[in-house]
């Protein structure tokens, strides 16, 4: 019979008795105050046999010393496996802040300020951002035509940058190339 060491909690009947009955909160008590009983609910598939755990302990322990004589470093190698691609994730981490946060900066052009930021300076701490605040701040005192806010007007560059050019594109090349003594203009 497969529940015989459920006879300890009911006890021996005296002979001719019949079994003790018992209320539920009778059997919780007989169950706590039993040694070395444990009862477990198999209706989940959680409960492994000790004999099951222990081959299986057996394989895993196997499995770990031939991987060991295989490659003495495979530790090393899995460490540093796992540490960049913890650095892949903080740079994808660090970028996206990066973008979010220029884009909520309404820049003219947020590609452009975006890799004016420098990422060395800035730092993710669980969901803390700090450093891009700080830069975009400074590129509005220093470069406020990337911000649509400062007037957006964007800048060309040079003393020339502005000026009108006048003449035809065969006039300008011409005047480019005129000490080019290979240069035949038209």
């Amino acid at each position: 019979m497969p529940y015989e060491f459920l006879e300890s909690l009911f006890g021996t009947p005296a002979e001719g008795e019949a079994p003790r009955a018992m209320t539920y909160a009778e059997l919780e008590s007989a169950i706590d105050a039993a040694e070395g009983l444990q009862l477990v609910n198999l209706s989940a598939g959680g409960y492994v046999t000790q004999a099951a755990h222990d081959e299986l302990q057996r394989e895993l322990d196997d499995a770990n010393g031939k991987l060991k004589d295989y490659d003495p470093e495979w530790q090393t190698k899995l460490n540093q496996a796992g540490s960049d691609a913890d650095a892949r994730v903080a740079g994808v981490v660090t970028d996206y802040a990066i973008r979010t946060a220029v884009n909520a900066a309404d820049t003219v052009d947020p590609d452009v300020v975006r890799l004016l930021i420098k990422t060395d300076d800035v730092k993710i701490e669980g969901d803390n951002v700090t450093g891009i605040q700080e830069q975009l701040e400074q590129l509005r005192k220093d470069k406020p035509y990337l911000f649509k806010d400062n007037g957006g007007k964007p800048y060309f560059g040079g003393p020339l940058g502005n000026q009108r050019q006048t003449g035809t594109d065969q006039d300008r090349v011409n005047e480019r190339y005129k000490n080019n003594p290979f240069y035949r203009g038209k």
